[in-house]
């Protein structure tokens, strides 16, 4: 019995668990419509009017929000200014100061993105991918959480209905009467509660 009140106790944390990853999926994935919505059109304007300045690896910010990722910020001139853009990921792990390879709208020079990529598009889109997968995991979990339960709870209730009926059939042999045994729902024959007498 021990036992199977720390099972239980485990499993409900993990229900709780489980559902608050649910919710936080079901919010990221909001998060990431909205931004693949934003950065079609971005691409599409790099595709279109696509310039390679000479682009540097400035700064790197640390976001410890739980919806939003680091972000990298990567500098370049433009129209003699310099224009800073930030990005959500950068690849080959450069160096703050390392040269790396943008492209840039020339119509929207803020609108950046690293060479032979999608940009924001392209994490936004595999962001929306690992959060539906553990938002499917999730619901897996739930769902034979919730069939586990209805399977354990449809025993309790055929044990208590034995119980009833191993009842019903003592009183019938003994005339109406008392019993001589307490037979409780679903559980085995008890002790007498009285001596029968022969």
């Amino acid at each position: 019995m021990a036992l199977q009140g720390f099972l239980d106790q485990v499993l409900a944390r993990l229900v709780g668990l489980a559902m608050f990853l649910a919710v936080v999926c079901v919010v990221g994935m909001v998060f990431e419509g909205l931004t693949i919505s934003d950065e079609i059109g971005v691409q599409r304007g790099i595709d279109a009017h696509g310039f390679m300045p000479p682009a540097v690896y400035a700064e790197y910010i640390k976001d410890d929000n739980i919806f939003s990722e680091d972000q990298y910020v990567v500098s370049y001139p433009f129209d003699d200014r310099e224009i800073r853009t930030k990005l959500r990921s950068l690849p080959g792990h450069p160096a703050i100061g390392d040269p790396v390879c943008g492209e840039v709208d020339t119509t929207r020079p803020e609108h950046a993105r690293t060479c032979g990529t999608r940009g924001d598009l392209g994490d936004a889109e595999t962001g929306m991918l690992q959060a539906g997968g553990v938002f499917a995991a999730t619901l897996a979990f739930l769902g034979l959480w919730r069939w586990w339960l209805r399977r354990r709870w449809g025993r309790v209730r055929r044990r208590a209905g034995a119980g009833r009926e191993l009842r019903a059939m003592g009183h019938a042999l003994h005339g109406g009467g008392p019993m001589p045994y307490d037979v409780p729902d679903g559980g085995p024959l008890a002790r007498p509660r009285h001596r029968v007498r022969r």
